[in-house]
């Protein structure tokens, strides 16, 4: 019997690697199961042919059996805060080497590729994704040049208040 009182109807040890469980509660049979292949360095569990969870080779997937990264989710997250490392955050905006583009070559860039530079297009994004650290990096930088154009341009607008005095 399971824990909430369920029948097993069965319970099969296969090559010692995998475990299906089929039980039935009372109005609904469910098929939950766990698999292991040591050959592929990988395990899996689910319920039915959906698969909640796989390792594979050090990489955890939800929602995936064919997990590529340390964790892959075929899905939506939800979470109260994440907090990603980065170590080239764009301070070095406010160095005096930094050379700030000049507006004109700006425009000209926009005129020519539809986006700003150092930023990938909507057709990049779609077909590669978007690695969230370095995008938050990029902003960041633009964020600060942007901040940089304003103080240039209220320095502009001072000087040109004083001449019209």
């Amino acid at each position: 019997r399971g824990e909430d009182g369920g029948n097993w109807y069965s319970m099969r040890l296969h090559d010692g690697i995998s475990i299906d469980n089929v039980f039935e509660t009372p109005g609904i049979n469910t098929r939950t199961w766990w698999d292991r292949n040591p050959s592929q360095d990988i395990q899996s569990w689910g319920d039915g042919s959906v698969t909640y969870l796989t390792i594979k080779a050090g990489n955890v997937g939800i929602g995936t059996t064919t997990p590529t990264q340390k964790l892959e989710v075929n899905g939506t997250i939800r979470a109260k805060e994440i907090k990603i490392e980065n170590i080239n955050w764009p301070d070095y905006v406010f160095s005096k080497n930094f050379e700030l583009p000049s507006l004109e070559n700006i425009s000209n860039y926009i005129e020519e590729h539809k986006h700003l530079p150092d930023i990938p297009s909507a057709q990049e994004i779609a077909k590669e994704g978007v690695n969230v650290s370095e995008m938050q990096a990029k902003l960041l930088q633009k964020i600060e040049e942007l901040t940089l154009y304003v103080i240039q341009q209220q320095k502009e607008i001072e000087e040109l208040k004083s001449k019209i005095r």
